[in-house]
């Protein structure tokens, strides 16, 4: 039983691979036992499965593209390290390039700027040649004019002491050339100016000894390439007329006119096409105006610009100018104690020199500074803080300021009728006492003279929380006696299409943002109200009326005004005075404002009315705290710069000055 048991395994074990499908070699049945067997174990080992093969080939591939993203991320990586190097190496060069252009550039710099300095300082020094000559030139020229002159006359009387009645419309043409002339040296209106000098008391043997040796002050600029001088003895100066101004046309239209307005007190204007008008204006009242006392014209070297291409060069050149001499405005004081302005009426902000110091022309020190009207009254508007020297005015006596504004009337008057504009008020203000404790925190305080007395202050006045030194921490004083010096200067510049063609070019080219601010006018006739405050060379009949406005409205008042109770009755020239206060005093925060009060300003008419309209139904009673209405009597005249004698330009408190009206509908806000 057991041997067929066994047979019959051998034989199922030698049929199954062939059912299989397996060949067996049928030498392995008759092996023996242990022998075949061990042998179909290894033929098993040898015979894989296809799926252990499709496993392992899968495994292979797994690893071989596991080994190419291994490749492929360190050749990417060796790239991107590459780049990043090649990128240094670039960023590195590309720095030691723009060092090296950058040094380049600095040195090219530092070259033009050793290079500018060294023109400057040859221009500077071609410049100082230049006025030494000019000074020379015309201290000895006009000394050897006036020893000619001197030796001609010998005994004989002067022309004011003779009956010889001038014709001053042929005279002014008159040009006479001395001998052994050179540089084209001749004298205008010799016999005219004589007259002038006679009524002031100036002669020959005094300007002799002070023209005969000159100091040049400044360049006048531009292409006039003008100068201006003044003698070693401060009494005189000599300046030319602008080309540029239209300045010596001017002087040949108008000299006969100012012979007679000095001479004999006479306003000569034109009527008519070929008819004149004269006006006896009050001869004994002085004027305010700087006085011309002689008038040449000769060839100097002056700085002028020329084309050289598409470039502007500046060049020293021969050159005829005319000119005038002055008298000096502060003749006989130290400017180094005066506070000096240059007074047009003009409101505008960015004029304050306190604010912008480059109007101080490079010069250091107070002392060289001329200030400006928000200088005086102080302005704060927009980023624009400037502390004003006399917020509150200068006040005079009552006599004093009415006497002031009638010479100021009377040279107006004069300027206006004859077509000219761009004066000015040049002030200089000198503090008569020792500064008080409150104010005396600086070490460079202005000096105090003393010793000036009744005799030699010929304007005496006050000042109340007013300061000396334009440094912001300095300290107001409650009160200071004041000397004011003062003139009405440049005189000569006339209001016409030329000069108005030149500043209108001026505000549209020159001035931020003047091209959309002004570039829609074509004469300045269009002006609005707020730019009439701002503009300085406006038409006469408006330039006039804001100077006036400005220097009694705001600057100067009479000290009994600040004490005294407001009366209920004035004139509607003090109502618009007092308004014009406002103007002056909230200018400089709200530009509104300006338009509004100079509207309504405008709109009063000074001209002559029916004494039954002399009254308009609004008044501000003495001690008013709120609003109210303000009455007024309006002269009845037809000369518009008539002023009363002493009139008042009333201070008006913050609440009326808030709460005027000019009529009964219109309302400032």
């Amino acid at each position: 039983m057991i041997i067929l048991s066994t047979k019959l395994l051998t034989l199922s074990v030698l049929l199954l691979p062939i059912l299989l499908g397996n060949e067996m070699p049928l030498a392995l049945a008759t092996d023996k036992k242990g022998r075949w067997r061990r042998k179909n174990k290894e033929l098993g080992k040898k015979e894989k499965p296809k799926e252990k093969e499709n496993q392992e080939e899968k495994e292979n591939r797994e690893e071989k593209e596991k080994r190419d993203q291994k490749e492929k991320r360190e050749e990417k990586e060796k790239a991107k390290e590459k780049e990043y190097q090649e990128e240094k190496e670039n960023r590195e060069e590309k720095e030691k390039r723009d060092q090296k252009e950058k040094q380049e550039e600095k040195e090219k710099r530092d070259q033009k700027e050793k290079q500018e300095e060294k023109e400057k300082r040859e221009e500077k020094a071609a410049e100082d040649t230049m006025y030494t000559k000019n000074g020379a030139s015309l201290s000895t020229l006009l000394g050897n004019y006036l020893c000619q002159k001197l030796r001609a006359k010998g005994g004989e009387p002067r022309l004011g002491q003779n009956e010889e009645k001038l014709d001053y419309g042929v005279e002014k043409n008159v040009w006479t050339m001395p001998e052994k002339n050179s540089n084209e040296f001749n004298i205008r209106a010799e016999k005219l100016f004589e007259l002038i000098r006679d009524k002031n008391g100036i002669t020959d043997e005094q300007l002799l000894l002070s023209l005969s040796a000159l100091v040049p002050l400044k360049e006048r600029g531009g292409n006039s390439g003008g100068a201006f001088f003044k003698t070693k003895d401060r009494k005189f100066i000599v300046k030319n007329l602008n080309p540029k101004h239209d300045e010596p046309a001017k002087m040949d239209d108008v000299l006969d006119k100012y012979a007679a307005y000095v001479i004999d007190g006479v306003i000569n204007f034109e009527k008519g096409e070929q008819s004149t008008e004269q006006i006896n204006s009050n001869s004994n009242s002085k004027s305010m105006m700087n006085t011309m006392f002689m008038c040449f014209k000769m060839k100097l070297y002056a700085k002028l610009k020329e084309e050289d291409g598409n470039e502007r060069k500046k060049v020293i050149r021969l050159h005829q100018l005319q000119f005038v001499v002055l008298n000096n405005v502060f003749e006989g004081f130290n400017e180094d104690n005066l506070l000096k302005f240059d007074i047009k009426g003009t409101s505008s902000p960015g004029s304050a020199v306190q604010h912008n110091r480059k109007q101080c022309r490079g010069e250091k020190g107070w002392q060289k500074c001329t200030y400006r009207e928000f200088d005086f009254f102080g302005i704060s508007r927009g980023g624009i803080q400037v502390a004003g020297f006399f917020p509150e005015g200068i006040q005079l006596s009552a006599e004093a300021c009415g006497q002031l504004a009638n010479r100021v009337k009377r040279d107006v008057h004069y300027l206006t009728t004859n077509g000219l504009n761009d004066y000015s008020l040049l002030l200089g203000v000198q503090f008569m006492d020792a500064p008080t404790a409150a104010g005396s925190n600086e070490d460079d305080e202005p000096p105090v003279d003393t010793n000036i007395g009744t005799k030699n202050c010929e304007i005496r006045a006050i000042c109340h929380n007013c300061k000396r030194h334009p440094a912001a921490d300095t300290k107001y004083e409650q009160k200071a006696n004041l000397c004011l010096h003062m003139a009405i200067v440049d005189i000569v510049t006339p209001f016409n299409e030329k000069t108005e063609e030149h500043f209108l070019n001026m505000l549209k080219t020159k001035m931020k943002n003047g091209a959309a601010e002004f570039g829609h006018y074509k004469s300045m006739s269009e002006f609005t109200p707020y730019h009439n405050e701002i503009v300085s060379p406006v038409p006469p009949k408006i330039y006039w009326k804001r100077f006036v406005d400005t220097l009694f409205g705001c600057m100067f008042s009479p000290e009994a005004a600040l004490t005294t109770a407001v009366p209920d009755r004035g004139t509607e020239r003090q109502c618009e005075l007092g308004m014009r206060q406002r103007i002056c005093k909230w200018f400089g925060e709200r530009r509104d404002a300006i338009v509004a009060l100079s509207e309504n300003l405008s709109n009063i008419n000074l001209s002559r009315r029916p004494s039954s309209h002399s009254q308009v139904p609004y008044q501000i009673p003495p001690n008013a705290t709120n609003s109210s209405r303000y009455s007024v009597q309006i002269p009845v005249t037809s000369n518009p710069f008539q002023l009363p004698h002493t009139f008042t330009p009333y201070p008006l408190t913050v609440p009326q000055m808030t709460n005027l009206s000019l009529q009964p509908s219109q309302q400032f806000h």
